[in-house]
């Protein structure tokens, strides 16, 4: 689960772009509280109304997108989506909380006013540090799958930099979809390492993870130095939640396929069954036409 915020100015151009697509068939608006919903040029209007409120406010769009890693349904997004708008106090003003189906992984957005319902201006300060805690916080109490955030490398210019620095960014480039198809730290390090990178795992006595570290062209680096999330407890974490969630796609898989087998034996017996009983009921008729005509 990963959220990132935009504090904006303009609620038409941010409510133009989310609504957009749920007109598309993309998406769509799962709850809101004091904005018409039946179309988008009311709901544009009574955020901006409010903002009249507090005409010194410039920046009265909060913007957060909320993304998961896990197949969540429309309830189970509004439900984690509300938990967060409480802890970052948004609970008490106008806002729509709207999903999007348009990328491999689901994501909702949600657009607050930051003129709350008593007048009052809502806080950004440190809003990605509070949403970054919430956000842990969250993936636990839902047992969602953690992401380490990602760094935004399409404004890093990989051939400037040198040594420690190039190895992080490479890393950091494909080390998430490695974590995620991985169910254990054999996989982990052999996905690494057809990747380039050789993938040092040190346990402890106990076979509990102690740390985690990378190596290529002689240069070494921690894990954890990449990104704090990137810590051997969270790599562990990760890794066994992906295991029991591979486990227990299989046992559904198998479930059903056991069903439709049980179902498909059941429908041979029934058949089997009604052709019996016409193929006695047959014989029985082609007795009586027999003794007929011997009469």
């Amino acid at each position: 689960m990963i959220g990132k915020t935009v504090i904006g100015r303009s609620f038409q151009g941010c409510l133009n772009y989310n609504l957009s697509k749920v007109e598309k068939g993309y998406g769509e608006i799962l709850e809101c509280n004091g904005v018409r919903d039946f179309n988008r040029r009311s709901m544009i209007h009574d955020f901006v109304f409010r903002t009249k409120a507090n005409p010194n406010l410039s920046r009265c769009v909060w913007h957060t997108s909320l993304s998961f890693q896990d197949n969540l349904s429309s309830h189970q997004m509004l439900e984690v989506a509300k938990h967060w708008m409480k802890g970052m106090g948004l609970d008490q003003t106008q806002y729509v909380i709207i999903s999007h189906s348009d990328t491999d992984h689901p994501h909702i957005h949600i657009v607050a006013n930051r003129i709350n319902d008593e007048g009052k201006t809502i806080s950004d300060s440190n809003n990605w540090r509070r949403s970054e805690t919430l956000c842990r916080e969250l993936v636990k109490k839902y047992q969602l799958t953690p992401v380490p955030n990602e760094r935004n490398e399409s404004k890093i210019k990989r051939n400037k930099l040198l040594g420690r620095d190039l190895l992080k960014t490479d890393i950091n480039r494909v080390i998430r979809k490695v974590l995620s198809q991985s169910k254990n730290f054999e996989e982990f390090a052999l996905g690494m390492h057809q990747l380039g990178f050789n993938c040092l795992v040190k346990f402890n006595p106990d076979q509990s993870i102690r740390g985690v570290s990378f190596e290529r062209d002689g240069i070494k680096i921690k894990a954890s130095d990449i990104h704090k999330f990137l810590s051997a407890r969270n790599l562990a974490q990760i890794i066994e939640l992906n295991r029991a969630k591979i486990s227990n796609q299989q046992k559904n898989a198998e479930t059903r396929i056991l069903g439709s087998k049980q179902y498909i034996n059941t429908r041979s017996n029934n058949k089997l069954s009604r052709s019996l009983d016409t193929t006695e009921e047959d014989e029985k008729r082609k007795g009586k036409k027999d003794i007929g005509w011997g009469i």
